[in-house]
């Protein structure tokens, strides 16, 4: 009788013990949010150089100007929407910076492709959208090699840790009737993982 007893103690134990343990595994509340970053380029050093240049030094991101492209992080979660768009200032009144090619590589420096159906990333953690305002067309024929003026993703999957990536964008500024680049800035993406959200 002793034992029985002992044995029913140890296995209510056992149960309370296994109670709600997934404090880590709670539920999303993040309803996702267009991260945008805000940018200035110094467009006559830009048109001063041949094409196939490296402007990163060139571009401000963010609202700290002396915050190159090159040591910029922007910070994204699962369900956000990251957009590229023209740099916000800079620019001269009817000059136009077109995207024509975003690569983004992962933590080896390998560019991960995109499925040409889906627009989702090999990595199934992105996926290629049409910006916000863009109508009449698919995305597929929207992305499909010819320069855009803006670029979205959404942030469809993560992982348990942060990810960090480089991105290569190539661009061109077109002023009038001339086009000049392409010119290539290499900013940073870090996704945060399902154990870093606060």
């Amino acid at each position: 009788m002793k034992f029985s007893k002992i044995i029913c103690l140890l296995f209510t134990l056992v149960v309370l013990s296994c109670g709600n343990d997934d404090e880590g595994n709670q539920p999303m509340t993040h309803q996702g949010v267009d991260i945008t970053p805000t940018s200035t380029i110094d467009i006559a050093a830009v048109l001063a150089l041949p094409p196939n240049s490296d402007i990163t030094n060139l571009i401000t991101f963010g609202t700290d100007p002396s915050v190159s492209a090159s040591d910029y992080t922007t910070e994204v979660e699962l369900l956000d929407t990251f957009n590229l768009v023209a740099p916000q200032q800079g620019l001269a009144p009817g000059d136009e910076f077109l995207f024509s090619d975003i690569i983004i590589l992962d933590e080896f420096n390998v560019p991960i492709e995109a499925d040409p159906d889906t627009l989702i990333l090999e990595n199934g953690l992105l996926q290629l959208v049409l910006p916000e305002g863009v109508t009449g067309v698919s995305a597929q024929d929207y992305y499909d090699g010819t320069m855009v003026p803006a670029v979205s993703f959404d942030i469809i999957d993560n992982e348990d840790s942060d990810i960090e990536w480089k991105y290569d964008i190539e661009c061109y500024v077109r002023r009038g009737m001339d086009e000049f680049g392409p010119y290539i800035i290499d900013p940073k993406l870090r996704l945060k993982g399902r154990n870093t959200i606060n």
